[in-house]
């Protein structure tokens, strides 16, 4: 058990800053996936095919989900078990890239794009079961949709947010490629993917580029000097800023939907409300949360700015003045 133990904290090799990390993810999944990519270290098995494995698990779980719906209960067990073995091999790919130092452009977008696989078919595979059970298609998807879009925006501003946090206090860290990524950055890698004639990494990149078109938007005013952090002290008052939403936002992550639809799929082999359970909770406590955190950022940034002028202006010769 002791040895379990240490293997268990030497995962954290490989685990983004812990500022940034979801506490799931960090606790449980990451650790779960970190003893896997021990396994896969000395093998030949690359991070893209761990990234195709971790949609593949995710599409078997929407599918059990199915099958719990029109032949027997107990499916919706298979379904909870493969949907979080999608969430491992879905942390695994990242922390293998890393460790081997093969993070990449390519690998960033791909995950990014397969993310969108597991949610897709285990959503359908849960509305399915609730309407077997009883409940009509109109309230499944009256609720359901609304789940699946707060899903999306919370994931949405937690990575934004996360990238930020990343650029202005660890510079050094790498996602594959620079941390705050700019439209010019996709298109250059699509010209450079099209002149390879690698077409299908060319269309991966225009199908990222375009669904996270309003990310890199945000992103944009980070790179300005105004906006970006250069010394230690100008990175503590961006912590003062941005650190409590930050906390806030690493429970709204994707690894902690993806772990309540885990929870909502296992309890749904035995009664079937755990997954309206689940969904409630993405609905209300968790998208109150998100909004407090949107509606505070454009207050937030404009004290950072104010804070970081009035920082670099103390230090000016006073001739410069």
């Amino acid at each position: 058990m002791s040895g379990l133990a240490q293997r268990w904290v030497a995962t954290r090799e490989g685990f983004k800053p812990r500022e940034v990390e979801e506490p799931i993810d960090y606790y449980w999944h990451r650790p779960l996936a970190g003893l896997l990519v021990q396994a896969l270290e000395r093998t030949s098995i690359q991070p893209n095919q761990v990234t195709f494995a971790s949609a593949g698990a995710g599409v078997l779980s929407g599918v059990a989900l199915g099958l719990a719906a029109w032949v027997h209960p107990w499916w919706a067990l298979a379904g909870g078990i493969l949907l979080l073995l999608s969430i491992v091999l879905d942390c695994a790919d990242g922390q293998l890239a890393r460790l081997r130092g093969t993070s990449s452009p390519l690998g960033r977008t791909l995950d990014g794009c397969m993310d969108a696989v597991a949610p897709l078919f285990v959503f359908h595979g849960m509305a399915f079961l609730l309407v077997a059970r009883g409940w009509g298609w109109g309230w499944v998807w009256a609720i359901g949709l609304p789940t699946a879009a707060s899903l999306i925006w919370h994931a949405s501003v937690y990575d934004v947010s996360k990238n930020i946090w990343l650029h202005a206090t660890h510079p050094e860290f790498s996602l594959g490629g620079s941390t705050l990524l700019t439209p010019q950055d996709m298109e250059q890698w699509k010209r450079e993917f099209d002149e390879k004639g690698e077409r299908f990494n060319s269309l991966l990149m225009s199908v990222w580029s375009s669904w996270t078109k309003p990310q890199l938007k945000a992103l944009e005013p980070w790179l300005e000097p105004s906006h970006c952090p250069g010394s230690d002290d100008e990175r503590e008052i961006y912590r003062q800023h941005f650190a409590r939403p930050m906390q806030v936002l690493t429970w709204l992550g994707f690894g902690t939907h993806l772990f309540l639809m885990t929870l909502g799929a296992l309890i749904a082999t035995v009664d079937p409300r755990g997954i309206w359970v689940t969904w409630a909770l993405m609905l209300v406590p968790m998208n109150a949360m998100c909004l407090w955190v949107v509606a505070t950022r454009g207050r937030r940034e404009r004290a950072f700015v104010a804070g970081l002028e009035e920082l670099r202006s103390q230090r000016q010769p006073e001739t410069e003045r």
